[in-house]
């Protein structure tokens, strides 16, 4: 839209580029507290692995909204919370199991994951299929947002299976050394 034009149509764009910037922001400023959040909860850095699965969770999600050629807009802005919050529950909820897990090493690891495992594959499965069937709207930006929740909660989930447990154990490894 030409510069010199006033209107709707240059309001609409307007708005939704200071949405996108503060979006931006608010993302960064949660995030922010997430992390002060678990670093208190779970008194240390530890609680900090909680985190993984959102971060390599986005990471992959970014990866595949590349490969289908999907561009972060307005609407994509708005499942930000969501996906922040589903892939950092199933991160706190998966290592607050494995502190409460007795045991020692793989064993402690493999526990816990089998225990909270069902529960975060039964939330993530619900919001995945709930979410995904609006990628099949007509409309461009509902898809997209159905699209990315899609790609967002399922690649989250697959970071907390696959990932979160080897990160703990390198993290535990790390710290065995330290103490012996």
């Amino acid at each position: 839209v030409d510069d010199e034009v006033i209107g709707t149509e240059k309001l609409m764009i307007v708005m939704m580029d200071a949405t996108l910037a503060d979006g931006k922001s608010a993302a960064l400023l949660a995030l922010g507290v997430i992390a002060l959040l678990l670093l208190l909860y779970f008194r240390g850095p530890r609680g900090l692995l909680a985190l993984v699965p959102l971060a390599v969770g986005t990471l992959l999600m970014l990866g595949l909204m590349f490969v289908f050629q999907m561009k972060y807009n307005y609407m994509n802005l708005i499942a930000t919370p969501i996906i922040l919050g589903i892939g950092i529950d199933d991160g706190v909820h998966a290592l607050h199991r494995y502190t409460e897990q007795p045991g020692n090493g793989v064993e402690r690891v493999s526990n816990s994951f089998r225990f909270v495992g069902k529960a975060i594959l039964l939330t993530s499965l619900t919001t995945m299929i709930g979410f995904g069937r609006v990628g099949f709207y007509e409309m461009r930006g509902m898809s997209s947002f159905g699209g990315v929740l899609l790609m967002g909660v399922g690649t989250c989930f697959i970071a907390t299976v696959f990932v979160l447990p080897a990160t703990i154990r390198v993290f535990l490894r790390e710290r065995v050394e330290e103490n012996g």
